[in-house]
């Protein structure tokens, strides 16, 4: 089993990133490094937060694949986290961070996802955004979430933490 990530659920399949067990957790420990390095605001922190929440160590393998229009996008600025987004995914494909982590990547082997991702990214548009997701998220939030305790990060590897912790911690 594995995990398909999508811009919006009516997309044909070939349009789809499809990742086995074991390179999702790859390509979400490097998109999580780069995201606890590049983040600037709270909106880039926010969406920082939910990539790392795809922790399969702690959701289950091949569960944690999601469409990107319903990560908690602010719709005027869309543009802007976006343009972070893709940051992230080129630093995260350059394996900024990746020294901390147990094991070494195959950069090699993730570019093409990294690459279909942006891909996804760039074909995004705010109307394709779920205007009740971000709104969700915040109705369900606890107290005691990152997104309201001051998005806090892993003191080891950076990450900003999740309501699980640390997606790095969790994996070693």
């Amino acid at each position: 089993m594995g995990n398909i990530y999508s811009i919006n659920g009516p997309q044909p399949p070939d349009e789809w990133l499809s990742m086995s067990n074991g390179t999702t957790s790859a390509f979400i420990d490097l998109m999580a490094l780069a995201a606890g390095v590049l983040a600037g605001n709270d909106g880039e922190r926010l969406l920082a937060v939910c990539i790392a929440e795809e922790d399969q160590s702690v959701r289950g393998i091949g569960t944690v694949g999601f469409e990107l229009s319903e990560l908690p996008w602010d719709k005027d600025r869309f543009e802007e986290q976006r343009s972070f987004m893709l940051r992230v995914t080129e630093a995260a494909a350059s394996g900024l961070g990746s020294e901390c982590l147990g094991y070494v990547p195959d950069l090699g082997f993730l570019k093409p996802c990294f690459d279909k991702f942006a891909l996804m990214l760039e074909k995004m548009t705010a109307d394709d955004i779920n205007p009740d997701a971000a709104e969700e998220r915040r109705a369900e939030a606890e107290d005691s979430d990152p997104e309201r305790c001051g998005f806090p990060r892993c003191e080891k590897h950076g990450v900003y933490l999740t309501c699980f912790g640390c997606v790095i911690c969790n994996g070693e």
